[in-house]
């Protein structure tokens, strides 16, 4: 009797176990098909029904930060076809709602913090457009999204390219940081020069000059390297910023005579 008890529970079991595995898998298909489907609109404009896809997507699966991290995305995507500026900056609170929530499921992706920090600062700038500057949430917007920088930098430290990204944010938003955050920014963007000369080139010297205006600024953060200030003076030469050759030239020269 027992044995005939112990059979029939262990088939239940297995049962059961059949029913949820396939369930799970049933789920993540039809969640897979919604989404995938949402991406392909997504790419085609057709807005109303990609929210509905991904919507629906994230409904079967509420535990995918990609899902919702995707879904964000195109919330701050769609943000050029709105006229409204209270309806942007609805949409940009729940695109950081969302990117947070993407945070929290998986902690350890470095873009979902990236993307929540580049988030924030969008809906400071929408924020400061109104109000000029009169709005005290405007700091804690900026203390947020620096938090999320560097989040998403101590997930990998030495990503030479989401230090390049989180580098370029700061440096566009140069004017409203604090000379801490300023001083941070340079660290992350020295970092950069000193790993990659094409992004140097590319990404860091451009944009911190035209943010900055400092020439300084450009050789504090250049590896204090022969090979560093000749790469500074062919950007310079490049981008015809003929007012500042003659001193970095002199720069390059004083290493060659070190040599």
């Amino acid at each position: 009797m027992m044995k005939k008890l112990k059979k029939i529970l262990g088939n239940f079991i297995i049962i059961i176990f059949f029913i949820v595995t396939s369930t799970g898998i049933i789920s993540f298909v039809a969640a897979e098909l919604q989404y995938k489907g949402a991406v392909l609109l997504y790419e085609e404009y057709n807005w109303t029904k990609t929210e509905r896809m991904f919507i629906s997507a994230i409904k079967i699966m509420p535990l995918s930060s990609r899902y919702i991290h995707r879904y964000a995305d195109f919330l701050v995507e769609r943000l050029s076809k709105s006229s409204q500026r209270e309806e942007k900056i609805k949409q940009i609170k729940q695109a950081v709602s969302l990117y947070q929530k993407a945070t929290e499921l998986n902690p350890r992706y470095a873009n979902h913090w990236y993307k929540l920090g580049k988030t924030r600062l969008l809906l400071h700038e929408e924020i400061e457009t109104i109000t000029k500057g009169d709005d005290s949430s405007q700091k804690d917007l900026l203390d947020e999204a620096m938090y999320s920088f560097r989040k998403a930098i101590s997930c990998d430290p030495w990503d030479i390219a989401m230090n390049n990204y989180v580098g370029n944010q700061l440096v566009g938003m140069w004017s409203y940081l604090d000379p801490h955050y300023k001083e941070y920014t340079l660290q992350i963007v020295s970092y950069v020069v000193s790993a990659s000369p094409l992004y140097a080139k590319e990404y860091i010297y451009p944009r911190l000059y035209y943010f900055t205006k400092d020439f300084g600024l450009l050789q504090k953060v250049t590896p204090n390297t022969f090979e560093g200030h000749m790469n500074l003076y062919h950007f310079l030469s490049v981008h015809n910023y003929t007012k500042f050759l003659n001193e970095q030239k002199a720069k390059v020269e004083s290493y060659q005579r070190e040599k």
